[in-house]
Formats: structure tokens, C-alpha cells, sequence
């Protein structure tokens, strides 16, 4: 979405000795993008990061747990302090754990730090970093553990509790099994096996991007970068600076928006690009023909699902390194899509950006509309996580749309279509 995202703690010392300012990142993907931002006194600001670096794992050497996948995002069942019930959350490596507020009231959470969120569009917003007691994921547990506080009900629906990110994960190797959809936890360091075709790259892990796995790569040849193994990403996005400067962009083969396609929790970016990659390095081998979309406010490319599920993913935290074991024969070069995004906006779901040359684009729809139905369904209860996992199911491929525009009620039909331009030679 903008699910999913990283918190950080960055505590600063002004002249004052008695007080500091703590800088917390959180990002969900890709519908939402906050900076969080915090005046807090000294012992806040260490209460704060021991919050976030605490927590002690449990369990067997290995244990395999199934989850859920239908496009994005990916969902496990997890058990969260003393209560019997089983929680669903997101599982996002590009995020610290982020618990809803209405189940952190139910679970008893203590207020925790409070900190100001600012949204990447404007905007803002208060939040809590709490600790958990423990986090349970099949036979596996870390206790005393952070976990973001966050008071959106619009975000998730009623069935999704919040998110399962790094700050549990850095504790162990984890594998994401795409195809099997099976992710397995082990507190075993030792080598996973290389066939001769994986790729296995050494990774940092960003504490302030909620101790997010960051790898290099190169850009057309010739433009290093840092990317972020995000689960809780759809597909590939670069940061608008990067996205300038590459051959596609430079060729004028570039795809825009009217209006904005992604955005913060508080408003929205103010541009949105996609341009067909010419290549992407990731260690020695290079993918070449690969869609990628624009974000701002994020210094890192960020590697979603679409991408991390053409391989068996091995993510092991504590030795620092990425294994990419390839299950697919080839990557898809374009992509599907209505062209169209939306947000929710004082109650209301609204168009916030349509892509041109997409059916969206050739239909009535236009940025600001309000719609009110989706294939015959109210939307106003929809949350934005349930809202986008329709825009990008793959066994769908046709939406009616009933929306509020120029003309009053109106209702259109929109169809998914390839999008990106012809590669540059």
C-alpha cells in the first residue's frame, strides 16, 4: 500500500542539553508516505531508541508459516502480547511493526512516545511508539519489541491489524516463498545453499528506515544507487531525482500523471512519472525492460512485490545478505493497469491522479471525482489497503465505476491496459 514502511530515530542535540529532536520515517506503500517529526525531551529520546533497537527472539531453529497473497499485499497470522486471538498483519520489510490504535487500545498498549507526523504532501498528524510484550509468527517470538501506534482507520480494514516489519525480522533469516506462500523463519547463521544460479549480495540495515535490508545497484549502466527490499511495495519505484536522469527519461519516453498516483497519509505527491527501465543491476546480474514508477521524499529505489516474487527471497538479518534464488523464467515488461488512483479524503474516496494514454484517462473520470461505487459496491466503507488490492487483482480485469463528476452521477466503464512506452535503444 502507500501498504507499508520504515520508522527511524535520529535523536539531535540543539543547544538546549535538557531537550532533542527525534526524526521518525514511516512509509506504507504505495498509498501512503509520512515523515514524523517530534520534539522530545532527552530521556524521551533514549526511552525512544532503546524502544526501537530492544527485543530478544525465542524459539526453534526453524519454523515455516504459511500466508496470503493475492497480488499484494502479502498477510500473516501473527499472536500479539498475552491475547489469544490471532492478528493479521502486512509483512513489510521496508517498515518498522505498526500496530492500529483501536487494537493497541484492546491489547492495552501503554501510550508510549508520542511523536508529530508530517505527511509528504503537507499535513499532520500525532502517533505513538509503543512496546509490545512479545510477537508471536508460527512457533517463532521476539518479546519487548517496537511498534508504531497509528490512528488511521482508513488505512486498514477491519481484518488487518497493522503491520509485521523489520524491527520482528531483523531477529532472524527469512525466506519469502512466493509460490509455495510460505515464509520461514530461522535463527540458524548458517550458509544457505547456492545452486550456481542465485544471486547473493550483502545488505545494510537502515535503522533509520525502521531497520530496513538496503542493497546497491546500478541504473542503466551507469547510475549507482541504493535500493530497499520492500514488501510492502507493489512493483519498482524510483526516487524522482534518479528517474531524470535515466536513458528513458533523458529520450523523452516518459509516462505522466494528472494529478498524483502516489502520496502521503496527509496529501499527496505533486508528480507522478513511469518510464520503461532500459536495465537494473542487482549484484552481477541485470534485468533489462523493467516498468518503474516515480516517488518522492524516499532517497532509496524501492523493490516491491512484483519484482521480489520472480525468486525464492532469503533475507538473513544477521549475517547481512540477500539471496535471490530465480523461480520464474522471464519478467513481465509491461504493466496492466486501469490508470487510475485514489485516496480517501474527509470520508470520501476520490480520483487523486489517472495516467495519460490509460482507459481511465479516456473515460469522464478526472482528478478530485468522488467515486461511489466500485462493480455495484459502496466504497465509502473501503479502507485504502481493500481499495487498492482491487485495482491490482490480477483475476480482474474490467471496473464499473459510479462517481460523482462534472455532470453529477455518472458511471463509467474502465479496462486495464499496457501503459509503458517502447523501450530506448
Amino acid at each position: 500500500m502507500t501498504t507499508t514502511g520504515s520508522v527511524s530515530v535520529v535523536p539531535r542535540f540543539p543547544q538546549h542539553p535538557r531537550c532533542a529532536t527525534c526524526l521518525f520515517f514511516l512509509s506504507v506503500r504505495p498509498l501512503l508516505l509520512i515523515f514524523l517529526v517530534g520534539l522530545l525531551a532527552a530521556c524521551t529520546t533514549i526511552r525512544a531508541v532503546q524502544t526501537v533497537y530492544g527485543g530478544k527472539s525465542y524459539g526453534p531453529p526453524e519454523s515455516q508459516i504459511p500466508f496470503t497473497l493475492n497480488e499484494h499485499p502479502i498477510l500473516i497470522k501473527t499472536l500479539l502480547n498475552e491475547s489469544p486471538q490471532r492478528y493479521t498483519l502486512v509483512l513489510d520489510t521496508g517498515s518498522i511493526t505498526v500496530i492500529r490504535a483501536e487494537v493497541a487500545r484492546a491489547l492495552g498498549l501503554p501510550d508510549g512516545v508520542e511523536v508529530k507526523a508530517h505527511g509528504s504532501g503537507g499535513g499532520s498528524k500525532r502517533i505513538r511508539l509503543a512496546k509490545l510484550n512479545r510477537i508471536v509468527v508460527g512457533d517463532m517470538e521476539v518479546k519487548n519489541t517496537a511498534a508504531g501506534i497509528i490512528e488511521f482507520p482508513e488505512l486498514f480494514p477491519s481484518g488487518v491489524a497493522g503491520i509485521l516489519g523489520s524491527t520482528f525480522l531483523r531477529h532472524f533469516r527469512v525466506t519469502i516463498d512466493y509460490q509455495k506462500r510460505e515464509i520461514r523463519l530461522s535463527k540458524s547463521r548458517a550458509a544457505v545453499a547456492d545452486d550456481g544460479r542465485d544471486s547473493a549480495i550483502s545488505f545494510d540495515i537502515d535503522p533509520r528506515s525502521g531497520f530496513a535490508p538496503i542493497i546497491g545497484c546500478k541504473i542503466d549502466g551507469n547510475i549507482e544507487a541504493q535500493a530497499m527490499i520492500d514488501t510492502g511495495a507493489v512493483g519498482i519505484s524510483l526516487p524522482d531525482s534518479i528517474l531524470r536522469k535515466t536513458r528513458a527519461y533523458q529520450a523523452g519516453k516518459v509516462l505522466r500523471a494528472n494529478g498524483s498516483m502516489s502520496g502521503g497519509m496527509f496529501g499527496a505527491a505533486s508528480r507522478s512519472e513511469a518510464v520503461l527501465l532500459n536495465e537494473l543491476t542487482i549484484g552481477d546480474i541485470p534485468y533489462t525492460d523493467i516498468p518503474v514508477t516515480s516517488h518522492a521524499g524516499l532517497k532509496y529505489v524501492l523493490l516491491g512485490n512484483r519484482f521480489l516474487r520472480n525468486f525464492v527471497v532469503t533475507l538473513d538479518y544477521p549475517a547481512k545478505r540477500l539471496t535471490l534464488k530465480p523461480v520464474r523464467t522471464g519478467f513481465s515488461h509491461q504493466l496492466l493497469s486501469y490508470g487510475l488512483a485514489l485516496s480517501k479524503e474527509d470520508g470520501k474516496t476520490v480520483v487523486s491522479g489517472i495516467w495519460e494514454g490509460s482507459s481511465a484517462a479516456e473515460s469522464d473520470l478526472g482528478p478530485r471525482d468522488e467515486v461511489l461505487k466500485i462493480n455495484s459496491e459502496d466504497v465509502a466503507d473501503k479502507s485504502l489497503l481493500e481499495l487498492m488490492v482491487r485495482l491490482v487483482d490480477p483475476k480482474q480485469n474490467t471496473l464499473k465505476i459510479e462517481f460523482i463528476g462534472d455532470n453529477g452521477i455518472q458511471k463509467t466503464i474502465v479496462h486495464k491496459r499496457e501503459l509503458f512506452p517502447a523501450r530506448v535503444k
